[in-house]
């Protein structure tokens, strides 16, 4: 595990859930870590959103990241990224795997475009 917390709590090589090989680094949020993962037993390429537990946060924030894990599971919508599992890893973090989808982000696309149309919002 990486002890610099820009990159987050994976390195490139490490395994997230077993099988789960990263590949990368998509993104860093407020609160988590988007790696970009290869599913080394079906060969797919996953995203796996990690919600470290933070020091001095208790388990307030592991109890939000399993709320939003299952609101994620249960969603299905066209434009809503599709959740394959979730899972508590000890008292340390929640990953939260799903597809991994290409494309523009949405601050790429502002910064290409300037704004949403009302229909694109």
């Amino acid at each position: 595990m990486v002890d610099y917390p820009e990159l987050g709590p994976f390195k490139i090589g490490d395994n997230i859930l077993g099988d789960l090989e990263v590949v990368g680094l998509l993104g860093v949020g407020g609160h988590a870590y988007v790696y970009e993962c290869v599913d080394t037993y079906v060969d797919a390429k996953l995203a796996v959103k990690v919600i470290p537990n933070v020091p001095g946060r208790g388990k307030e924030l592991l109890k939000r990241a399993h709320a939003e894990a299952k609101l994620l599971y249960k969603l299905s919508h066209p434009n809503v990224v599709r959740v394959t599992t979730a899972r508590q890893v000890g008292e340390k973090m929640v990953c939260i795997v799903m597809e991994k989808l290409e494309g523009l982000s949405l601050r790429q696309f502002l910064r290409l475009h300037k704004r949403l149309t009302v229909t694109e919002a």
